[in-house]
């Protein structure tokens, strides 16, 4: 286990691996809001210099950079997930609507193994 570093500490850790930060302030209040293993370890691969040790970052990286790739993805999921949840929403209507077709008021027929059709 890794031990603890407040948010400037992984900053200095980011730049010293030489990642730009141009705007410090900015990258703490980031990292306060969003947790730095979300936004730098799930996206930094994409800008890690993979010919050199220590997760040196490619030169010209930006924390900027990760952050917006961090922010597109999050969005993309919340767009993504509103939809899923209404095809999910269809399918149970659609299965409870064939169910009871089947097996009428039985309120506890989804219980018994032999409601289903399994062939």
């Amino acid at each position: 286990m890794k031990p603890f570093k407040p948010n400037k500490d992984l900053i200095s850790l980011l730049i010293s691996r030489n990642l730009e930060v141009p705007k410090p302030a900015f990258a703490t209040r980031m990292l306060d809001y969003e947790n730095y293993y979300y936004v730098i370890n799930g996206y930094k691969k994409l800008f890690i210099n993979s010919t050199v040790p220590n997760d040196s970052y490619k030169p010209g990286s930006s924390f900027s950079e990760i952050v917006a790739l961090y922010t597109f993805d999050r969005r993309l999921r919340e767009i993504l997930l509103t939809e899923l949840l209404r095809v999910e929403h269809v399918i149970k209507s659609r299965i409870v609507y064939v169910f009871s077709e089947s097996h009428g008021h039985n309120h506890i027929a989804y219980l018994r193994p032999e409601s289903f059709n399994v062939n």
